[in-house]
């Protein structure tokens, strides 16, 4: 079966709104946007859909939802990315979205929770904002003209957590992920101490598989260890730029605690100290503001 991620047309509608109620996801507004929708197909009927309200201060992602028998199959994925590649293409700096089931879906693709009072007004005029959705729902934002950067390594346990948490104390502006070609259970707590010593807070995160980013877009890739390098994804979005910058792998280290401690901390000094010279000489001069 041959599955096509396509604008939708206006016949569309009724059965993007099936799709939307069954996936219990508001209806309200669904054909006025229809032109600003996109639709996975296969043999002609829809799998899945995702939609855009389009505003002069930024775009409402919505109406991201995936058919139950394509469930687990990276869908919502590449509907999500074609949707915020739709948004850049008509110029929208900015993504929103409220969601009450997915929150830890969405941070892949750069999005941040927010308060509602950090909505632009004419966003909040929407008419998800305006009550289609309960006043409990997250709401999230993505800066879409941000620098895009992932850093892989093998667990996503240690050197790639590392390396993006340094990235993100340099820029806050970055939108910057990390992954694991085979992501382990949790985030190495030696890695978490030796990152708190310099200031920088990694205790949230988690390892996270980067088959997730196939379909994305990045103006980085950056590989921390020869393994991931050698087994990096290939990607279906656009990367800009692919860089292999190795260092040696901090959870190898053996002996009591206060000498694992140390080996932590020469990588993460390695890994502050080469990442802050290739953020200066790659990254600063093209980051867009």
């Amino acid at each position: 079966m041959d599955l096509v991620i396509e604008p939708a047309a206006e016949g569309d509608a009724p059965e993007v709104e099936r799709l939307l109620q069954a996936s219990k996801l508001p209806i309200d507004g669904v054909r006025r946007v229809i032109d600003a929708t996109l639709v996975a197909r296969v043999d002609g009927r829809i799998v899945g859909s995702s939609a855009l309200e389009i505003y002069p201060s930024g775009v409402l992602l919505r109406s991201v939802a995936v058919d139950d028998n394509w469930r687990g199959r990276a869908l919502g994925t590449r509907l999500t990315e074609a949707a915020l590649g739709l948004a850049r293409r008509r110029g929208a700096k900015a993504a929103f979205l409220l969601t009450t089931t997915a929150r830890a879906f969405f941070p892949r693709f750069g999005f941040h929770r927010i308060e509602r009072g950090d909505v632009p007004e004419d966003v909040r005029q929407s008419v998800e904002f305006a009550g289609a959705c309960p006043s409990s729902a997250l709401v999230m934002r993505a800066r879409l003209d941000a620098t895009r950067i992932l850093v892989l390594c093998t667990g996503n346990s240690a050197r790639s957590q590392m390396a993006a948490g340094v990235l993100k104390s340099l820029d806050p502006h970055l939108d910057v992920q990390s992954a694991g070609t085979v992501p382990a259970s949790r985030v190495n707590p030696y890695a978490i101490l030796a990152m708190q010593e310099i200031g920088v807070d990694i205790s949230g995160e988690r390892p996270k598989s980067a088959r997730q980013f196939v379909h994305q877009s990045f103006d980085h890739v950056v590989t921390v260890c020869d393994e991931a390098d050698a087994s990096c994804p290939t990607f279906a979005g656009k990367v800009s730029s692919r860089t292999h910058i190795g260092f040696p792998d901090p959870a190898e280290a053996m002996g009591t605690d206060e000498q694992i401690m140390r080996r932590f901390r020469e990588v993460r000094d390695d890994i502050r100290t080469t990442f802050t010279a290739y953020y200066n000489a790659e990254i600063r001069s093209t980051t867009r503001r």
